[in-house]
C-alpha cells in the first residue's frame, strides 16, 4: 500500500499573478482550488484544513474565498459531506476568466521567466513560493 504524503503543494501559475492580479493568501487559495478543478475534480477541502496547510486561521481562508467569489474567479456549486456529519462547500473555477488571463499574458509578449519551459512556479504550501531559477546572462 502506498504511503500517504503529508506534504501539500500548490502550483502558482503566471496567469494567476500577472493576468488575474492575485497576491498573498487569495493567490494561494485560488491556486489550490485551481489545482483540483484543473484535474476535473471539484474542490471541497474544508477551510480549516486549508488554513492548516497554509499556516493561517480559518477566518483568513474564509475571507480569501469570499474575495475570490466576489471577483467572479470561483463559485460555489454545492456541498460535500465530510467525516463526522460535517459538510463543506464545493467550489469550481471560472475557467473562462482563467483563459482570458492566460490570453492577456500571451498577448503581452514573452513570459517574465525568460526561457523557463513552463509558466509554473512551484510553491511549497508550508514554506511559501520558491524563487524561479534565473536564466544565465547573455
Amino acid at each position: 500500500m502506498a504511503e500517504r504524503s503529508d506534504e501539500a503543494f500548490i502550483i502558482v501559475r503566471e496567469f494567476m499573478t500577472r493576468g488575474l492580479g492575485l497576491t498573498g493568501l487569495p493567490l494561494l487559495v485560488y491556486a489550490r482550488i485551481y489545482g483540483f478543478c484543473e484535474s476535473g475534480s471539484p474542490y471541497f477541502e474544508s477551510k480549516a484544513h486549508l488554513g492548516k496547510i497554509l499556516g493561517v486561521d480559518t477566518r483568513s481562508v474564509v475571507r480569501a474565498v469570499r474575495k475570490l467569489e466576489e471577483a467572479g474567479l470561483v463559485f460555489e456549486v454545492g456541498r460535500q459531506e465530510l467525516s463526522k456529519g460535517r459538510e463543506t462547500k464545493v467550489y469550481r473555477i471560472d475557467f473562462e476568466a482563467a483563459r482570458r488571463a492566460k490570453g492577456a499574458i500571451e498577448g503581452a509578449g514573452q513570459s517574465t521567466h525568460g526561457e523557463m519551459p513552463s509558466d509554473e512556479i512551484r510553491a511549497n504550501a508550508m514554506g511559501g513560493p520558491r524563487a524561479a531559477p534565473v536564466p544565465p546572462s547573455a
